[in-house]
Order: structure tokens, then sequence, then C-alpha cells
């Protein structure tokens, strides 16, 4: 070469095709980098991992036996009946595959994942329930 036309050995080359594959490989390689090492950790199998976690729905226990007992007449025979009835309600979300959790061991949740009595004018309950707790 002579003294005018030095190449910069960094520079991208000068024919139309050198240079497509030139961009190519400087945007597209680290984008296809990025997803192997993704899909390599299973970060990308998150939504999948999130589908297979079971429902939950939150029930106030306390305040659903006690009115339960208040209705019932307030006497021993109705605090059983009570109890009994929120650990069928319990057993039957549990079996429907929900986690039931109680809500005074809940720090916050969305309303939505609440099971409420009837009364209360509850929105739709998890199927199953009838709207009891």
């Amino acid at each position: 070469m002579s003294e005018g036309t030095h190449k910069i050995s960094g520079a991208p080359p000068s024919s139309g095709t050198g240079r497509s594959v030139f961009w190519f490989v400087v945007l597209v390689w680290p984008v296809v980098v990025a997803l192997v090492a993704l899909r390599w950790s299973g970060a990308l199998h998150l939504s999948d991992e999130l589908a297979q976690r079971p429902r939950v729905v939150v029930m106030d226990v306390q305040g659903t036996i006690q009115a339960e007992v208040t209705r019932l007449g307030g006497d021993d025979a109705a605090l059983k009946v009570a109890i009994g009835h929120v650990q069928d309600v319990a057993r039957d979300l549990r079996s429907q595959g929900y986690v039931v959790l109680d809500q005074s061991y809940v720090y916050a949740y969305p309303q939505s994942i609440e099971v409420r009595t009837e009364e209360e004018g509850a929105p739709a309950s998890p199927a199953g329930t009838g709207g009891q707790k």
C-alpha cells in the first residue's frame, strides 16, 4: 500500500456485503448471545413456572366463625358447627387446587383472592365455594 492509502483495522469494510456482515455482527450478535445466556440460565421459563404455581385464596376465619356462632345462637354447639363449616370450605378449596390462607396471617393481598360470604356482597368467589367462607 502506498503512504496515502492506509487502511484502519477497526473500520468497517467498504463493500456493501461486507458492511452488512459487519453491522450484523455488531448489532445482532450481542442480542443472540444475551438470548442464549437467558435461555441457558432458565430466565426465559419464568412464565411457565408462574403458570404452574397454585392459586391462592384468603379467608377471614375468625370473622366467619364469630358471625356463624352469633347467627346460630352463641353456644358451644354453634361454635363446633361454625368451625366445621370453615374447615369444610377450606378442604373444598384445597381439593380444587387452592392454597387457603387465614386473613390474620397475611400482611397484604388483592381483594380479588378473598373468600367472603354472600351476605357481605362478595363478588364471585372461587369456583365451588358457593360464595361461602
